[in-house]
């Protein structure tokens, strides 16, 4: 969820001071492990539903036949 969107959750006004207060109690937690990740700048997850780390998430792969051309 970004900062945005989590402050607009809180009822509180997208200024500069409370973006920068609650990302760093959220960056808090995030340098520690705990609770949340950091997907993308501005951007936070919960790491029990799966959020990843920006180069964590799992690669997606294309299917076996992509690219291939079929000839009739």
């Amino acid at each position: 969820m970004h900062i945005s969107e989590i402050l607009s959750a809180l009822g509180r006004a997208n200024e500069h001071n409370a973006r920068a207060s609650i990302s760093g109690a959220l960056g808090a937690y995030v340098r520690k492990g705990e609770i949340f990740v950091r997907p993308k700048p501005n951007t936070f997850g919960l790491i029990e539903l799966g959020h990843h780390e920006s180069g964590d998430a799992p690669e997606e792969e294309p299917p076996a036949n992509f690219g291939a051309l079929e000839v009739p």
